[in-house]
């Protein structure tokens, strides 16, 4: 008796999981951090936040696109920039169907030492104030 393994047929997918990378972030990315194929030291995993702030303070904000090409800039999981990034309370995440935040943000203190010494007062009377559209005021959490 002769018995034939049969190995099942595979089926590919046509294109990657995900969403897909737009090699305009990435270029603009290595324009503005460095080429990390010419200098390999760039893609350290400890510099992650100090590229994140890179961008935030060249974009006022942190498009997901952005760190879509972080992601592959750095050969890191696109989950492990996206949870990094979200965690910090300054940075500003900005999904694909949102529109960028205003080019000044007001960020005002909402721990207990500062709610005592008058932070909501503070912060209603600055968005009273202040237009919406050109400055947007955030509780958050202490900058010491």
């Amino acid at each position: 008796m002769t018995v034939q393994t049969v190995t099942p047929k595979r089926r590919f997918r046509g294109k990657p999981r995900g969403r897909s990378l737009d090699t305009a972030e990435l270029a603009a990315l290595r324009q503005l951090i460095g080429d990390e194929r010419d200098r390999p030291e760039l893609r350290r995993r400890d510099l992650l936040i100090e590229h994140c702030h890179a961008i935030q303070d060249s974009r006022g904000h942190l498009p997901l696109a952005t760190l879509r090409a972080l992601a592959t800039y750095m050969n890191l999981p696109m989950a492990a920039v996206y949870e990094t990034a979200t965690f910090y309370a300054h940075f500003d995440v900005i999904h694909d169907d949102q529109a960028p935040p205003p080019a000044v943000t007001v960020r005002v203190c909402d721990s207990l030492s500062c709610q005592l010494a008058g932070a909501s007062t503070l912060k209603a009377t600055l968005e009273a104030g202040l237009d919406p559209a050109q400055v947007r005021v955030l509780r958050a959490p202490c900058m010491g």
